[in-house]
């Protein structure tokens, strides 16, 4: 794990830097989930300890981005062959006592649940949105994406005795500006709520795949029935 030093290093394992940092002092690229600003610290490294370090920029990544004491970071490497850049994961430390019952900021179906990078990944998107309600997070299946023929998406029991209406009718997805008509059916006695009409072409239009993550945001006054849906590839998580 990362600590930060009073004089704002940042320490780095040796067994984590041999693996994804340069083998000799150099500067790194850091960049925060939804930012486009990046940082260029650097890193050094030292050949008789076990602990590297960065600085120099660190400072600025910490103040902008307001890290604080017991706060965690976890850094993971950039994909497509990024040398030494790094997405900043921020998570955290628990300060304040929730006042009166706590509402969950997002639910999953049942048995369900986030890898540690998946829930960190989440909470991160979460700090962008202005939630009206609890988001639903839906990882896709292969009967969400058609890989078996079938494109449903079921909303756990949880959320949608909750949140969603016990009647049949038109929900409006949206993606990037762009609307999907869809609409949603109950089946059987039970009130299972699902999404199939229209939801094929969102699957389709957006290319989701198995393994993706959607978080369906509700958007409460509104005329019609509408969820907001942030998509997060799985090649993110």
């Amino acid at each position: 794990m990362f600590t930060s030093c009073p004089i704002c290093n940042q320490i780095i394992t040796k067994e984590y830097g041999v693996v994804h940092f340069p083998h000799e002092s150099a500067s790194v690229t850091l960049q925060s989930p939804g930012v486009n600003k990046k940082w260029h610290p650097r890193f050094y490294k030292a050949n008789d300890a076990s602990m590297h370090r960065i600085s120099g920029q660190w400072f600025d990544f910490v103040y902008d981005n307001r890290v604080e004491e017991e706060d965690i970071c976890i850094f993971v490497p950039a994909k497509g062959g990024r040398r030494f850049r790094f997405t900043v994961h921020l998570l955290r430390a628990e300060r304040d006592m929730h006042a009166g019952p706590f509402v969950p900021p997002y639910i999953l179906p049942q048995n369900s649940c986030l890898s540690p990078l998946q829930q960190i990944i989440v909470e991160d998107k979460m700090q962008t949105i202005q939630l009206e309600a609890p988001l639903y997070v839906a990882i896709m299946k292969n009967s969400s994406v058609g890989v078996n023929g079938h494109y449903v998406l079921e909303f756990g029991a949880q959320y949608a005795d909750t949140y969603l209406p016990k009647r049949e009718e038109p929900i409006l997805l949206q993606h990037k500006g762009k609307i999907w008509h869809t609409k949603l059916r109950i089946w059987s006695r039970r009130m299972r709520r699902v999404l199939d009409c229209g939801w094929r072409k969102f699957v389709r239009d957006n290319r989701l795949q198995v393994g993706d993550t959607c978080l369906f945001e509700l958007k409460n006054y509104r005329k019609k029935l509408t969820m907001t849906v942030h998509i997060i590839p799985s090649d993110q998580c």
